[in-house]
């Protein structure tokens, strides 16, 4: 199997100047709620709520033939919602976003995967803490 790296028409330094928002703009556009791996977001509660997704862009690189971004997705977590338990937390989480640039340089992204791994951590408390 022959791996191809991605190509860019123009590969400018323009285009490659333009690419953070570029990339935030296809990101706002990507329907991620919708989306298969959107539910690690969605396990974390009740009611997951998407605030913002801020991309990382400048840092955007190819690896394995495939375009790569960070990002950092931010959501609100809502407990027991519409009762007078309910609990709201704000919560930020690092992703990972994949994306192809087209022959027209457009940008699709492929997928969001955000690494909520950190929200299950045990951090022992401080009454564990010697």
């Amino acid at each position: 199997m022959v791996m191809t790296v991605p190509t860019i028409a123009r590969t400018d330094r323009r285009w490659f100047r333009d690419l953070p928002d570029r990339l935030q703009e296809a990101v706002e556009a990507y329907d991620y709620q919708s989306k298969p791996e959107w539910s690690d977001l969605a396990d974390l509660s009740e009611v997951t709520e998407l605030q913002s997704i801020v991309t990382h862009g400048q840092s955007a690189v190819i690896e394995d033939g495939h375009w790569i971004a960070p990002a950092t997705v931010y959501v609100r977590l809502l407990y027991e919602p519409g009762t007078k338990e309910q609990l709201e937390l704000s919560e930020a989480f690092p992703a990972r976003i994949e994306f192809e640039v087209r022959d027209d340089e457009s940008i699709a992204i492929t997928s969001i995967r955000a690494d909520v791994s950190s929200f299950y951590d045990d951090e022992p408390s401080e009454e564990e803490t010697p």
